[in-house]
């Protein structure tokens, strides 16, 4: 029973699952709720459809890839990183009859992605690929297979002492 406050154990389960060690996430997942003795419950629409996709990109809307599965690329053998970068930018090219250029690394901190994933996705043709786990993009230090990305707080004063300390130190104290 996770009783009134779930966020800890939600946090413990994808702290396991976004392990590096962890190359099998349906596997996990599978154990987990054999364990647990509980069936997922069914999940309603939860994704876009294209005509919805192509008339946010008929306003001005850029849209990417986040790959086919949303596993996390880093664990994955290359082969299936390339199957993953691949078959996305296939399939939504596809359904909106124009060039994907961008892609959001599924979790994209630091070991969601590897060297090899940057360059699987360059040799995709992905142009810009973004990761989330912060910092600000100089001339100095910008990588378009690791442009980094992080989220705002709804706090506007701890939104903009993050981006003065992001801008001063490169990184968070936190």
């Amino acid at each position: 029973a996770l009783g009134a406050d779930r966020e800890p154990a939600i946090r413990a389960v994808l702290r396991h699952y976004k392990r590096k060690d962890n190359t099998n996430g349906e596997k996990l997942v599978a154990e987990l709720r054999e364990q647990a003795g509980c069936e997922l419950p069914t999940v309603g629409r939860r994704f876009i459809n294209w005509e919805e996709a192509r008339e946010m990109k008929a306003a001005g809307m850029v849209i990417g890839s986040h790959t086919q599965t949303h596993g996390i690329l880093g664990q994955m053998p290359p082969e299936t990183q390339q199957w993953e970068l691949t078959e996305s930018k296939k399939n939504i090219e596809a359904g909106l009859q124009e060039p994907v250029e961008s892609l959001a690394y599924p979790v994209g901190i630091h070991g969601a992605f590897t060297e090899t994933t940057e360059q699987l996705a360059r040799s995709a043709g992905y142009k810009m690929c973004f990761s989330f786990y912060g910092g600000i993009n100089t001339p100095q230090h910008m990588q378009p297979t690791n442009l980094l990305r992080m989220a705002t707080s709804p706090d506007s004063l701890l939104f903009r002492s993050e981006t003065v300390l992001l801008s001063r130190f490169g990184r968070l104290p936190y």
